[in-house]
């Protein structure tokens, strides 16, 4: 039984730094015409303890409607602009709070100066998610759980480490939860 439970664990688990995402969530507003959003501004403002200059920009998704014409949005990263991108009209649908729809939008580099979203037309826009990965690792918290037997002195079964663009707390609370999947009573999770 141990023994599966160690093979188990061992075949099904690969860990790797994913990308952390950020929502920008927006009030029902309709914009029209021409707009442009500085992502990193918002972003400063919507998560004060957020280094963003640690990060750099991986994928954004926008959520948005436009009225009776399609609506166009691109993104300005750097010096470069990526591919317009249309954002689909619903007349019907527009006025309520029902359907968006996800535009995922081109990251046309990976230049951290300028974030900028234009959007045009008669929009709304619920939210923007932005899919970010860190410059360099050494920038991030990181936390490290083991999962130990509890039949057995040292014997490691599994090291879980998390990593967390933000706080140590949250990277400690993605390593142990990773750990308490595989905790049985034969095992134990230990923070190193």
């Amino acid at each position: 039984m141990k023994a599966t439970l160690i093979i188990f664990i061992l075949l099904t688990c690969s860990f790797s730094l994913k990308a952390e995402s950020l929502s920008l969530d927006f009030k029902p507003t309709v914009y029209e015409k021409k707009n442009v959003f500085n992502l990193k501004d918002i972003i400063r403002k919507r998560y004060p303890g957020f280094d963003i200059d640690k990060v750099q920009l991986r994928g954004v998704s926008l959520y948005a409607k436009a009225n009776y014409e399609d609506g166009r949005s691109f993104l300005e990263i750097g010096d470069t602009v990526s591919r317009e991108k249309t954002i689909p009209s619903n007349p019907d649908n527009f006025t309520t709070e029902g359907k968006y729809h996800k535009i995922l939008i081109d990251i046309p580099n990976s230049d951290s100066r300028i974030w900028l979203l234009h959007v045009s037309g008669e929009v709304k826009i619920r939210k923007v998610v932005l899919a970010v990965g860190l410059k360099n690792k050494s920038y991030s918290y990181e936390c490290t759980y083991r999962l130990e037997s509890n039949t057995t002195r040292h014997n490691i079964i599994k090291t879980f480490t998390r990593y967390d663009l933000a706080s140590y707390e949250r990277a400690c609370e993605k390593a142990k939860a990773a750990c308490l999947v595989f905790d049985t009573e034969m095992t134990r999770c230990i923070r190193l």
